[in-house]
């Protein structure tokens, strides 16, 4: 099957696939594509890129971080099948030392179940590999998340999951991805 991003979904064994072609660098803003981030084979459905508003209504952000014209990644709830899972995964990770993942996300709707961030060093990350989890309405707003990954001494991947809720009010969107040098600083409050 192909999907909207003209990624072909068929089932495969990832175990013997190589590992995902292009870029070492996860940055991301989506204005012109997935930068190298690919839909799971292992998941229920995909993360879709959108400008503008989300299908739904009451749910999902009215554009993009970025400018609020441009365009961000998000999974889309109707028709919903409650706690089904989106993935999308990184480039292979060839980065040593501690990191700072910064993105933005937005969790706007009353039935909002999880947006989850997994470190692995597979595309098939394990319930054990999650580094953030969120669950629940946020509210109409963009906020940016910041997660110190440990010192790392292997190839990795990050795997940006969203969970469906229990009806369409439950889109979740990410945008602005960026992987730095370092752990993350912590802002202090004036």
């Amino acid at each position: 099957m192909v999907t909207d991003l003209g990624i072909t979904t068929d089932a495969i064994d990832e175990a013997t696939t190589p590992p995902f072609n292009g870029s070492s660098n996860i940055d991301c803003d989506f204005e012109y594509g997935t930068c190298g981030w690919q839909q799971s084979y292992h998941d229920d459905f995909d993360w879709s890129r959108n400008s503008g508003g989300t299908w739904s209504t009451n749910t999902g952000p009215s554009g993009d971080h970025t400018t609020g014209y441009g365009y961000y990644m998000y999974i889309e709830t109707s028709p919903s099948y409650y706690g089904q899972d989106a993935r999308l995964i990184s480039p292979a990770q060839y980065r040593y030392g501690p990191q700072c993942l910064k993105f933005w996300y937005h969790m706007y709707g009353i039935t909002i179940n999880s947006l989850n961030v997994y470190k692995s060093a597979s595309t098939t990350p394990r319930s054990n590999d999650v580094i953030f989890s969120l669950t629940g309405d946020s509210g109409n707003a963009w906020y940016e998340a910041q997660v110190s990954i440990d010192n790392y001494t292997q190839p990795f991947y990050i795997t940006m999951e969203g969970v469906r809720g229990s009806s369409s009010t439950g889109d979740i969107a990410i945008d602005d991805i960026r992987l730095s040098q370092g752990s993350c600083q912590q802002v202090k409050l004036q």
